[in-house]
């Protein structure tokens, strides 16, 4: 079912929160609800941009395929950003895919209407293109993981972001899941997932992993973890605090 959104308090997506109330205002009547499951493909690389979608909680994963068919997940967004940002930069087609990581509750606009609001609104212009920094960072600390960093850490990153974005402890994931996110064979996923269970930090079974030492798994992290969370806090911080705004 397709609502259309009434008001802020309704808004989790934190590059919309951090308008002001007039820009808002004028983003508002165009903005609707939509939901994907886990799995989802809510873009395939080379497709039309018809939406612009806001996620409001959850997570969409972007993913580069080879012409074999095999995937790695280049970034994510979530609440922080936004999926559809070629059409900003003037091109009507989507660099990679777009997956849902989980269960996804966007907010979405029509892809023309926002590239008329971005010329005319002079802060989410700013805050877009701010954005747009912030991805490219991820995407660039995203290619020193995938090339430097074992497979447990690059694990444990994913799996941290996976709980920071979907506030929950228990995750719904496959092995081939799992591999498809971090471009590994599905017996690496298996063997690194059996080491984390020994070890007490996760437990997996039937498809559903279960975050049990946070504390330790943040120690297996690797540091693009924390750049990357940086990049995202910093990025909104000048309209968090002219706006007087917090948003966790």
């Amino acid at each position: 079912m397709l609502d259309t959104v009434h008001n802020l308090a309704t808004v989790s997506n934190r590059l919309l929160r951090v308008l002001p109330k007039a820009e808002f205002a004028l983003i508002q009547p165009h903005l609707k609800t939509c939901s994907f499951r886990l799995g989802q493909i809510i873009y395939n690389e080379g497709d039309s941009i018809n939406n612009i979608y806001f996620p409001n909680y959850g997570m969409i994963s972007l993913l580069s395929m080879t012409e074999s068919g095999n995937t790695v997940e280049v970034a994510y967004t979530s609440e922080e950003g936004m999926v559809g940002l070629p059409i900003i930069l003037g091109r009507n087609e989507m660099p990679y895919q777009a997956m849902a990581q989980s269960k996804v509750e966007c907010l979405y606009v029509e892809a023309e209407i926002i590239l008329k609001l971005f010329h005319k609104l002079k802060v989410f212009n700013s805050v877009v293109l701010r954005y747009v920094f912030a991805l490219m960072k991820q995407l660039s600390q995203t290619g020193v993981c995938n090339h430097f960093h074992s497979i447990e850490s690059r694990l444990c990153r994913w799996l941290l972001i996976m709980r920071d974005n979907s506030k929950s402890d228990t995750m719904q994931l496959t092995h081939e899941f799992l591999s498809h996110m971090l471009g590994v064979q599905r017996t690496s996923i298996g063997f690194v997932a059996g080491t984390l269970q020994t070890a007490g930090i996760i437990r997996y079974r039937r498809g559903t992993l279960e975050i049990l030492d946070i504390e330790r798994l943040q120690e297996c992290v690797c540091e693009c973890y924390h750049i990357v969370e940086e990049e995202y806090n910093k990025y909104l911080h000048p309209y968090l605090k002219k706006n007087n705004l917090y948003v966790g």
